[in-house]
């Protein structure tokens, strides 16, 4: 067998640490390498990495590579829910102004001028049109057909529609 290289000669030559065992004599040229400006990031990684026992290599980089891949999926996961919740957060907010919006106006159009209470009735309609869940939707459209002297039946069970909606 021929005489093995000292780790700085490798590593210049960009081997693996695999090909670079090294004995205690080797150490100070290792650290010579370390402290010397050629040494660039990957050798520097390469020559640590070789300083722990083979047998450990694997177990660290197993580690290592679970570590990394775990903190990603994390951060995945933790954007994932936080855009999920800031979502439902969004269109609870838009469903509550929608429905208060008409409540109101529905109130309020007892007393304005006809074709202002028309305009502002649609336009809060269709805005729950937009963003309603269907069994509401389904009971304004029949509240809106009613005759305007009828029992309040329907209106209590839009109302109840709308809490049971805007309830988790």
């Amino acid at each position: 067998m021929g005489r093995r290289k000292p780790p700085a000669q490798v590593l210049r030559r960009g081997l693996s640490c695999e090909f670079a065992p090294l004995v205690s004599g080797q150490k100070y040229q290792l650290l010579r390498l370390l402290k010397s400006s050629q040494g660039s990031c990957s050798k520097i990684l390469n020559a640590t990495f070789c300083l722990i026992p083979r047998e450990r290599q694997m177990e660290i980089s197993t580690l290592v590579g679970g570590l990394g891949i775990g903190g990603v999926l994390a951060t995945f996961v933790r954007s994932y829910l936080d855009n999920r919740q800031m979502l439902a957060k969004r269109i609870f907010e838009e469903k509550r102004d929608a429905y208060i919006s008409y409540l109101n106006i529905s109130n309020a159009s007892q007393t304005m001028p006809k074709d202002e209470a028309l305009w502002a009735r649609t336009a809060a309609i269709e805005r729950i049109h937009l963003c309603g869940s269907p069994d509401v939707v389904r009971l304004l459209d029949i509240v809106s057909n009613t005759p305007p002297n009828s029992p309040r039946d329907t209106i209590n069970q839009l109302i109840h529609a709308m809490r049971a909606d805007l309830s988790f």
